[in-house]
């Protein structure tokens, strides 16, 4: 009875590991290459704007990481607390601009 239980256990461990090895493959596959892109997240009072501000990170990470993406907070009327929290964040990372609505019009005409 306790071989078949080691054995059970043993299968579904090494079918996660299978999966994790699938899923780390495609990403490989699939992840863009040397693209850079820019991504805008919008925030204003009503959100949580320190969540949506970190999986906007995780999101650059799985993209390609710092150097293949840009991520622009664009500030559509935060408070202070909020911007406070937004600048700490942006602080400790490179990729991340934090700008207002007229500052992100000016940035996007002179990317292009």
């Amino acid at each position: 009875m306790l071989s078949i239980l080691f054995y059970a256990t043993l299968f579904f461990l090494a079918l996660i590991g299978l999966n994790e090895l699938i899923r780390y493959a495609s990403y490989l596959l699939f992840a863009p290459k040397n693209n850079q892109c820019v991504l805008v997240v919008p925030l204003n009072d009503n959100e949580d704007a320190e969540i949506k501000l970190r999986g906007a990170i995780e999101k650059i990470n799985l993209l390609g990481g710092a150097d293949a993406t840009q991520l622009i907070v664009l500030d559509l009327g935060l408070d202070e607390l909020t911007r406070d929290v937004c600048y700490r964040i942006a602080s400790a990372s490179r990729q991340i601009t934090l700008l207002k609505k007229e500052e992100f019009v000016q940035y996007m005409q002179a990317r292009s």
